[in-house]
């Protein structure tokens, strides 16, 4: 689930957290650069990927969390958004599988 408030602003790094268009390399874990804020929606440039550098729209959707714990259910509509500004630890193990094949060579 994004964070409840996401205060962008154009130049942010942000990353995609659902999977919207696999075809169009928009999938979870896309890197973008806010280009421009609109009301409803958020144009950005792909950082990531073999569609690097298109300009995309992202629109507010319906999200819920998973949480089975309370009694009923909550929606929100929002960007699925996240800022991106470091790696994960799972991508770094990625990255490292290559430079060890790179060094065997």
């Amino acid at each position: 689930m994004p964070p409840h408030r996401l205060n962008l602003k154009v130049g942010a790094i942000v990353m995609l957290l659902r999977n919207l268009s696999i075809s169009h390399g928009l999938c979870n874990g896309t890197r973008m650069i806010v280009q421009r804020l609109h009301e409803h929606c958020v144009e950005a440039s792909l950082v990531t990927g073999s569609n690097r550098s298109h300009t995309v729209l992202i629109l507010r959707m319906k999200l819920s969390p998973s949480d089975a714990n309370i009694p009923f259910k909550l929606n929100r509509l929002q960007f699925p958004l996240r800022f991106a500004y470091s790696m994960t630890i799972r991508l770094k193990g990625k990255h490292l599988k290559m430079l060890k094949y790179i060094c065997l060579v």
